[in-house]
């Protein structure tokens, strides 16, 4: 009776070693199966969060010669952009003569230089050529002080054409769209009312890499001499998608109003 007993423990023994052996390695093949996945989009993420973060320091200590109508080879003074860009600020609180952050003149209107926005301008060159080599992301880079108010606002985006007509096949249930062949990138200066309608927009994009630095600026005022104004620099980029093209930028919504984009003029890029 005793060793029938015994018996029976031991069965039941064997199926719970069994059960525990047979759940153990499904837990390993589900790990397993998807390790390479989470590796390889790890080191992706990685290597974007650095890119944002090395477009940054470029743009920080990038420079540019300080006599705006000479170029490197002249041999004249350079400084770096951003301490240009201090000093553009440092006697109205602009970068630009420009009023309006959203609008850059390097020219009058008999076509004569003008380097009032010459600041803006290298700016804008400076953030367009780091990300020359990923073409297929877009971008915003900006300046704002601490009562969000925007100083600089870049924004780049992908052009895309609604192409569902043309694959009838492939269009039965959603719209297909192409990149734009003839114009496949836009660039604005935008004046955004606040910082809530930045955010909604570029929360659209699956994933959103950035960096930020916080940096302290300085304007004269007859009253106080000098004034400090602490402001926050971010980059961000993500992979172009549809979601925020410029066919969003052109939409007549509330929402996207409020952005006050200009398409920078192509003579420019």
């Amino acid at each position: 009776m005793f060793r029938k007993k015994k018996g029976q423990a031991a069965v039941t023994d064997a199926l719970f070693f069994l059960m525990i052996i047979v759940t153990l390695a499904v837990l390993m093949f589900r790990y397993s199966s998807s390790y390479g996945d989470r590796v390889d989009q790890s080191i992706s993420d990685l290597y974007f969060k650095e890119y944002a973060n090395a477009a940054m320091r470029t743009i920080f200590y990038s420079s540019i010669p300080l006599n705006y109508d000479l170029n490197y080879q002249s041999g004249q003074e350079v400084d770096y952009l951003m301490t240009a860009v201090k000093h553009d600020y440092y006697p109205d609180k602009l970068i630009g003569k420009n009023s309006d952050i959203n609008q850059m003149r390097i020219a009058d209107a008999a076509g004569n230089p003008d380097y009032d926005d010459i600041v803006k301008f290298n700016l804008y060159h400076m953030v367009k050529s780091i990300m020359r080599p990923l073409n297929n992301y877009d971008y915003v880079f900006y300046i704002y002080d601490a009562d969000e108010k925007y100083i600089f606002f870049l924004l780049k985006l992908t052009n895309y054409e609604d192409i569902t007509d043309q694959t009838p096949n492939l269009a039965k249930y959603r719209k297909i769209y192409s990149i734009d062949s003839n114009n496949p990138y836009s660039y604005y200066l935008c004046n955004p009312q606040d910082y809530t309608i930045v955010r909604s927009i570029i929360s659209k994009a699956n994933k959103i890499y950035s960096s930020s630095i916080p940096m302290r600026f300085q304007y004269y005022t007859p009253e106080t001499t000098l004034t400090d104004v602490a402001v926050n620099t971010t980059f961000a980029i993500w992979p172009a998608t549809v979601d925020i093209s410029s066919n969003l930028i052109l939409n007549d919504s509330s929402d996207i109003e409020k952005l006050r984009c200009e398409l920078i003029s192509e003579n420019l890029n």
